[in-house]
């Protein structure tokens, strides 16, 4: 197949085209009826409707999508998927790249536009919040009714943090109501917050070093402004390494469904959200522009100073993803689950043990079998509420009937 001229003037982003990391959801009409793809940059907001005639050409135009990898040309890519001609491949690349879902100028330029207009705003915009209802009254009082569900974990000594899952509010039911049950039950107590601190994980990521938001969040309840006076002491100290990539946490939802419960306790209080990658993988470029997750530690630790009394820390944590979604040959069985609580509640007395390192070279052995996520959370967690006591205070295993994933959690209190 000869090149056409229309290739031969092809830019090299296009010609060679690399599909940004993007969400890709089936389109249908009002009645229900398949008409195609949504593809969605979640980074910038920007998408693309392709059409599909029916649902059997599906497979092949995903994996038309799968070949735009920055590798191969765009008239490589159509004789690898057998394309009579060029010109469907590389219109296709033309099209994803005037909504910049490809690696290019115009992406470049949506992210810079969004960045702007985030800062401007001042905060990221309510997202996962919205399924606790739509209004302040129906969030709330989701929320109150779900706290009830759960007892007094009756702490000894003073909460400095506690872990709760980002499953979705349902699955993820049960350990919201524990683990927020005891910042609650501490408040009752008397217990006062000048700040949140959330450690969270990077799910889709651009970047690969600890990123911090520099501005808010809000929800139906209202605006949980940035930390102004750390984030400050963070950039005087270390510059702008730790904030690049603020619009990696647009789509990141282990931040912002822990947003309503905060304000639902303890009002619109100043948040301080990071999102941390495993602390054991090397950044791609050594370059100083990004910060490892032990440096973001460091940096934390010396813009708080020693008086954490008043400061909370929400570690954003899930332990294992087991079942064929993620990569399991089987699909999980009652033995399944019973060898992943056995191997969670060994990892989780290591955790509780309070030493970050091996921890971390506990659950790491064997190349982590039971893909335990949020480790740069957990461990920089241990690392930040040193000399605090880690409690457990329930396990969950939240299973697909077909067997096809299992996510397992914890609620954890650390009391000072």
């Amino acid at each position: 197949m000869s090149e056409t001229a229309a290739t031969k003037e092809l830019p090299p982003h296009i010609l060679r085209p690399e599909l940004r990391p993007i969400r890709i959801m089936p389109l249908g009409d009002d009645q229900g009826k398949f008409l195609g793809l949504r593809l969605m940059d979640p980074y910038h907001g920007q998408g693309l409707d392709v059409q599909i005639p029916t649902p059997q050409h599906l497979q092949g135009v995903q994996t038309l999508l799968q070949s735009f990898r920055g590798q191969a040309t765009v008239h490589e890519i159509a004789e690898q998927i057998k394309a009579p001609e060029v010109n469907p491949v590389s219109e296709l690349a033309l099209a994803l790249e005037a909504r910049g879902l490809l690696w290019g100028p115009t992406s470049e330029e949506l992210e810079t536009k969004m960045r702007d207009q985030l800062r401007a705003a001042g905060a990221f915009p309510a997202t996962v919040s919205r399924a606790l209802g739509e209004d302040a009254a129906a969030c709330r009082a989701k929320i109150e009714s779900i706290l009830e569900e759960a007892d007094d974990p009756e702490l000894e000594g003073a909460l400095a943090g506690i872990v709760v899952t980002h499953l979705d509010y349902e699955r993820g039911r049960a350990v919201y109501a524990t683990s927020y049950k005891a910042l609650s039950a501490a408040v009752a107590k008397g217990q006062q917050f000048d700040r949140v601190v959330i450690l969270a994980t990077p799910h889709l990521a651009l970047g690969d070093g600890a990123t911090i938001s520099d501005i808010g969040f809000d929800t139906q309840l209202g605006r949980c402004p940035a930390d102004a006076s750390t984030i400050s002491a963070i950039r005087a100290a270390g510059g702008d390494r730790f904030f690049i990539d603020l619009l990696d946490l647009c789509p990141e939802h282990a931040v912002q469904c822990h947003i309503p419960w905060i304000q639902t306790i303890l009002g619109n209080v100043q948040v301080l959200a990071a999102i941390l990658p495993d602390p054991a993988s090397k950044l791609l470029a050594d370059d100083g522009k990004r910060g490892t997750v032990a440096e973001f530690v460091t940096a934390l630790q010396s813009a708080l100073g020693a008086d954490l009394s008043r400061t909370l820390f929400v570690v954003s944590a899930e332990l294992a993803h087991v079942g064929p979604q993620f990569g399991d040959q089987k699909a999980v069985d009652d033995s399944r689950k019973k060898e992943v609580n056995q191997v969670d509640r060994s990892l989780l007395k290591c955790f509780i043990a309070s030493d970050a390192d091996a921890f971390l070279g506990e659950v790491s052995k064997g190349g982590n079998p039971m893909h335990w996520d949020s480790l740069g959370a957990l461990w920089a967690g241990l690392k930040l509420l040193k000399g605090t006591t880690p409690e457990l205070l329930d396990y969950y295993q939240s299973c697909e009937a077909d067997g096809s994933r299992l996510v397992s959690a914890a609620s954890l209190a650390f009391v000072r």
